[in-house]
């Protein structure tokens, strides 16, 4: 009973955020993130203490500078929330005007080859945009995600509504294997972001300059189906337009292990170059390298 009555609770307070933050508009959303991102920051110590931490050791900041850039970071995060929040109600055409792609080709290319296609993306900027734009709401190709459940099964159907209203469908993680498979053969698209740690199943992989456990199924799944890769990011402007980067497809081999090698170059070099371009805009308060071993000649 006293657990029913904490996931109700929990529903209701998410309800009430998303009922808030939908009152706003989109043109209040960095008004609302600088308040409540703020806050986040300064309650939050131990999220706090990881962001700086991880900040320093990825670019060698200065202390200030990574406390100017972890707060930036927490306030990012928050006008994400926002965004999703409001972009189940909003009309993708207007969505669609405000995001500039560098490329929609390689979607094209990916589709017609018939094998399905694996979006690589990562927390940074607004990854749930590109889904939507490219999803059935957008341009019109069928897009699953695959996400984390939440522990809450109400919260994790409520979720689930929300982001089918984008346009896209969802998968679970503890279902991916098997559906990932089946909508690849059937040509589909499956999003996914593979930029955090992967824990003792993931391969060890350099990411600036120091080990970070990383995800090697998105490999092990296009090397074994022939499935394409595309990765991709979508981040703000200053005037709160978007650009999606989107890169061409790259068809990893079915050799398991230099397709696994080749991923691994190809995301972590792409996600470094991004995250340097965009600090302000990454999820620095994950702890990325949490399954680092220390490796002689690497210096932590």
């Amino acid at each position: 009973m006293r657990v029913r009555l904490s996931y109700r609770l929990e529903l209701w307070l998410v309800k009430m955020v998303l009922w808030w933050a939908g009152k706003g508009g989109w043109a209040k959303i960095p008004a609302r993130a600088e308040v409540i991102g703020s806050l986040l920051y300064l309650l939050l110590g131990m999220r706090r203490k990881t962001a700086m931490d991880n900040i320093h050791r990825a670019l060698g900041y200065p202390v200030s500078r990574c406390r100017r850039l972890a707060r930036e970071s927490f306030k990012s995060l928050v006008i994400t929330a926002l965004e999703m929040a409001q972009m189940g109600s909003l009309n993708p055409r207007w969505i669609g005007g405000r995001v500039q792609f560098d490329n929609t080709e390689s979607f094209e290319e990916v589709y017609k080859l018939g094998k399905g296609g694996l979006l690589l993306s990562a927390h940074l900027g607004n990854w749930e945009l590109v889904g939507a734009l490219v999803g059935r709401k957008g341009m019109g190709y069928p897009v699953s995600v695959l996400v984390q459940e939440q522990s809450n099964p109400l919260v994790e159907g409520l979720m689930r509504r929300l982001r089918q209203g984008y346009g896209f469908s969802v998968i679970s993680l503890g279902e991916a294997g098997r559906k990932m498979v089946q909508l690849l053969r059937r040509g589909e698209f499956v999003a996914l972001l593979p930029d955090q740690d992967a824990g003792p199943e993931g391969r060890m992989f350099p990411f600036f300059g120091r080990y970070a456990s990383t995800n090697i199924g998105p490999a092990l799944v296009a090397s074994r189906l022939g499935t394409p890769i595309i990765i991709g990011f979508c981040v703000r402007s200053p005037d709160r337009t978007y650009r999606a980067y989107i890169s061409k497809p790259y068809i990893l081999g079915k050799d398991r292990e230099r397709a696994v090698v080749r991923y691994l170059e190809l995301y972590s070099g792409f996600l470094e170059e991004y995250v340097r371009r965009y600090p302000r805009q990454y999820l620095w308060m994950h702890r990325r390298w949490k399954s680092y071993l220390p490796k002689k000649g690497l210096k932590d």
